[in-house]
C-alpha cells in the first residue's frame, strides 16, 4: 500500500572474519519506525511483498548448509517477526492474488570433488508453489549461463507470468517469454532486447 520500505544496508564487518554485517531492514513511511528483520553476513535478495503487505519473500543462502551457489526461499511475517523457509530456489515473486509465489529453480547436481555438496547446472525452471511451501508446479525450463536473479513477472490478473532468460551475457540482453498458467503454454514475445520488471494494469 506504499506505507513501508524493505531494504538491506551494509553496515560494517564482522570480526574477526571481516565478513560485511548485513542488516535487512522495512522502514515505517508515515512513522519513521525501523524495523531490523535479520542480522547477519548472508545477504537478502529477491524482496517481494505480499498483496497485503504483512509479509515479505525473498532468497538467500541456507545457514548451516553446505550449498554453493544455491539459495533458499524465506517468508518473513512482519507481523510477528517470524522467518520460515518454505524451499530451495531464488527471485521469488509474490502473485497479485496472494496465492502463489512463482521463483527460479535448481536442476541440482552432486560435487564429486566435495561430497555431500550440492551446486546448480546451468538449467533452471520457472516453478510456483503455495506460500506455504507446497504444491509446487513447474512452468517451464530453461538454460543460462549466467545466474538468473530476475524475479518472474505476474499479469495484474494472476493468470499469466513473463519470464526473463539471458540471450547474450556480454551485452545484456534478454528474451522474454510469456506463459499461460492455465496451459502451460511458453511464447517467446520479445528478443535480444531490455529485461520487463513490472506488469501495470493501465485502465
Amino acid at each position: 500500500d506504499g506505507s513501508k520500505l524493505a531494504y538491506v544496508t551494509r553496515d560494517k564487518e564482522i570480526r574477526p572474519l571481516n565478513l560485511p554485517r548485513l542488516r535487512f531492514r522495512v522502514l515505517d513511511l508515515r512513522t519513521g519506525e525501523i524495523t531490523v528483520l535479520r542480522d547477519s553476513s548472508d545477504w537478502p535478495m529477491g524482496l517481494s511483498w505480499s498483496p497485503d503487505g504483512h509479509r515479505l519473500a525473498f532468497d538467500m543462502s541456507p545457514l548451516g548448509a553446505s550449498y554453493s551457489q544455491v539459495h533458499a526461499i524465506y517468508i518473513a511475517n512482519l507481523e510477528d517477526g517470524t522467518t520460515s523457509r518454505i524451499g530451495l530456489g531464488q527471485s521469488p515473486s509474490w502473485s497479485p492474488s496472494g496465492e502463489w509465489i512463482a521463483f527460479v529453480g535448481y536442476e541440482l547436481q552432486l560435487d564429486i570433488s566435495h561430497p555431500g555438496v550440492l551446486y546448480s547446472s546451468n538449467d533452471f525452471q520457472i516453478r510456483i508453489m503455495s506460500t506455504i511451501g507446497t504444491q509446487s508446479r513447474f512452468v517451464m525450463a530453461f538454460h543460462s549461463d549466467v545466474g538468473p536473479n530476475l524475479q518472474p513477472v505476474w499479469s495484474p490478473d494472476s493468470k499469466t507470468l513473463l519470464v526473463n532468460t539471458s540471450r547474450d551475457p556480454d551485452s545484456d540482453t534478454f528474451d522474454i517469454h510469456m506463459v499461460d498458467l492455465a496451459t502451460g503454454k511458453a511464447t517467446k514475445k520479445f528478443k535480444n532486447g531490455g529485461p520487463v520488471y513490472a506488469w501495470v494494469n493501465a485502465e
